[in-house]
């Protein structure tokens, strides 16, 4: 990812296709700028609920309520477990058809594809952790014995 912490607002239905929808609270939520990026204007309604009447016989198109009106998760509807496997830090595979097109509408494995795939998964929180015991002990044993597992692991990412 290369800006992690630069979210954004993102409209889950794509204002370009459905500017109806651009101020409704349902459809929007934060997103990484990368994700938004990607998924640009991609078109994640599956159905349009039926329309109001108005007044003068005008008809004005109401935001989709239930979950299974979207091909994408839809954070306020769905549950993203229910969907979307995370293994690891950086690896997602799908559960359903929803997650299946989440997955692919975001290319969330992009680094799968960019850095190849890890048969042992190591945390990021792992790593921070190990790292940070290391700079903080001063017993140089602990220091030796932090330093073979993060060697073991850089070792077990370069075999692969």
């Amino acid at each position: 990812m290369t800006s992690t912490l630069n979210c954004h607002v993102e409209h889950i239905v794509p204002k370009s296709k459905h500017i109806t929808f651009i101020f409704e609270p349902k459809n929007l939520c934060v997103v990484c700028a990368e994700c938004n990026t990607i998924k640009k204007e991609q078109e994640t309604l599956d159905i349009i609920e039926d329309t109001l009447t108005l007044s003068k016989g005008k008809t004005r198109k109401r935001y989709p309520t239930v979950s299974n009106a979207f091909k994408i998760v839809h954070p306020h509807f769905d549950r993203y477990q229910d969907h979307i496997i995370r293994l690891g830090d950086y690896y997602y595979v799908d559960r359903t058809k929803k997650g299946s097109f989440t997955i692919g509408a975001c290319r969330l494995n992009r680094l799968l594809y960019e850095f190849g795939w890890q048969e042992t998964f190591h945390s990021d929180n792992e790593l921070i952790e190990l790292m940070t015991n290391y700079l903080e002990t001063d017993d140089s044993l602990e220091r030796i014995r932090i330093l073979r597992k993060l060697t073991t692991i850089g070792l077990e990412s370069s075999q692969e």
